[in-house]
């Protein structure tokens, strides 16, 4: 039983339940923030995903602040440090500037 409870488990969750094609197929792309505020469901695919887009960026930086902790800075050198930290690279921009650039 044990192992059939285990093997259920690991399978569920070695699949993602969200993929880029749902991405694709669900985001309100080209529609300004008042028709998306319009349709509940459109809405609430629209909050979904930019929650997991700044789901990502603030995971990287605290890993990244991890690693930092617990190595020291000479092993991570700060080039490539820079290279990975990605609120450098998307300061300022706005959530549908960061929608676009996941969707290409």
């Amino acid at each position: 039983m044990k192992k059939i409870l285990c093997l259920v488990l690991f399978v569920g969750f070695a699949y993602p339940q969200e993929t880029g094609n749902n991405f694709l197929n669900e985001y309100p792309f080209g529609k300004n923030r008042e028709e998306v505020m319009k349709s509940g469901l459109e809405m609430q695919n629209a909050v979904k995903y930019i929650s997991i887009i700044q789901g990502v960026i603030g995971g990287n930086a605290m890993t990244l602040a991890i690693l930092r902790e617990s190595r020291n800075v000479s092993q991570l050198p700060y080039v490539y440090g820079d290279v990975f930290e990605l609120h450098n690279r998307i300061c300022s921009m706005t959530n549908e500037q960061m929608v676009r650039i996941v969707k290409k």
